[in-house]
């Protein structure tokens, strides 16, 4: 349980990373997307669906990260 609550702060910190990327970029044309190459930027600003996928992937791991979050609080208690 303990690992799927780090790799659920892994997603949680990637999807995180994307969204602001995309935010960054758009709105003050700044970021992770302006300081990479053209050919990767480009990648990433042909599909923009990636920063909904991203931002459906960071709920879902939110949501997941509660649960197990309460499923090992259950677990301290019983254990103690």
């Amino acid at each position: 349980m303990k690992s799927l609550d780090v790799l659920l702060n892994v997603v949680i910190v990637l999807a995180i990373t994307v969204l602001s990327s995309y935010a960054a970029f758009s709105y003050y044309g700044i970021g992770l997307l302006a300081s990479l190459p053209g050919g990767v930027t480009g990648f990433f600003l042909d599909n923009g669906a990636i920063q909904y996928v991203a931002l459906v992937i960071l709920v879902a791991a939110v949501v997941g990260k509660i649960a197990v979050g309460r499923a090992l609080r259950r677990r301290a208690r019983s254990e103690t």
